[in-house]
């Protein structure tokens, strides 16, 4: 699934849409070309978390209960927002998260 990820990505960048835009693919998997450099790529430099959904509870603007109102606006905290799966009560789609590893 990663590796198609790598490939789905480098097929969307490639548009010409992006010309100007994009220099060059970055490291770690700018020289993998193949499966099996790919895969050896990925397995050095990717790993997964987990995005919980549902844990920030919703209620009517008034209501002594809830964390966000309707406008997912923080109750008692001025200009905060929260704006992501945590404010869903079911999240049918969890998002697949990839992050490489820096090097310095």
């Amino acid at each position: 699934m990663a590796r198609e990820g790598v490939r789905v990505a480098r097929r969307y960048f490639a548009a010409h849409a992006w010309d100007g835009y994009v220099i060059s693919e970055a490291a770690p998997t700018a020289n993998a070309r193949t499966d099996d450099e790919l895969d050896a790529v990925l397995r050095a430099n990717v790993g997964t978390v987990s995005h919980l959904a549902g844990s920030v509870a919703m209620s009517a603007k008034n209501a002594p209960y809830g964390v966000v109102d309707t406008d997912l606006k923080v109750k008692k905290v001025q200009g905060l927002r929260v704006v992501d799966a945590s404010v869903m009560v079911s999240a049918r789609l969890i998002s697949f998260v990839v992050f490489f590893k820096t090097t310095s």
